[in-house]
């Protein structure tokens, strides 16, 4: 019995690095995994995505998770606390493991609060936002190091996702979302 183990446990280990092996050096590189350093820095968000390459490498399908921590940095005269996750489809005009132009859209999913940092009776608690944006950029592939400038616009249907936004002091959260940024990563 502990014989027959044995042999299905190197028979196992032995397919799954076959497998690998034949993964690393059949494919362009088609994977990435990535965070926002201005996130990161700027807003204390600790944040990642890992997109994944179909179609030969002409689109793309990424999640992106990111989440601010308990000392989030000020913007503006404003305190954020955010949960955000999205999923985002790319086009890309070359393709996922080369220098290009890339075109697409994603749906977010965001929660947290808002507050003032002189008064705390201006916010918003238990905000909940759904919304769609449109984005394009151009990514630098040099070796496996990923660098990618991204810009874009779009709308939330919703900043009372979850039914139980309180917002003070005459604060609303905006309905026209604009996002920018820097991904910076590993292709692989």
């Amino acid at each position: 019995m502990n014989k027959y183990n044995t042999k299905m446990k190197k028979s196992l280990i032995y397919i799954c690095l076959s497998l690998l092996s034949l993964q690393g050096f059949s494919q362009d590189k088609i994977n990435k995994f990535s965070v926002d350093p201005i996130k990161l820095i700027g807003f204390n968000m600790t944040n990642f995505e890992f997109e994944r390459g179909f179609l030969d490498g002409k689109l793309g399908v990424s999640f992106y998770f990111g989440r601010t921590a308990g000392a989030t940095r000020n913007i503006g005269d404003y305190t954020r606390y955010i949960v955000e996750q999205n999923v985002s489809i790319k086009g890309y005009l070359k393709t996922i493991g080369m220098n290009s132009f890339w075109y697409g859209g994603e749906v977010l999913v965001s929660s947290g609060s808002v507050s003032h940092n002189e008064n705390n009776k201006i916010g918003a608690r238990n905000l909940g936002t759904l919304g769609f944006t449109t984005k394009m950029g151009y990514q630098f592939i040099i070796k496996s190091f990923y660098l990618d400038f991204y810009g874009g616009i779009g709308y939330a249907l919703t900043n009372n996702l979850y039914g139980n936004v309180e917002y003070r002091g005459g604060y609303e959260e905006p309905q026209l979302l604009v996002v920018f940024g820097l991904k910076t990563g590993i292709a692989f």
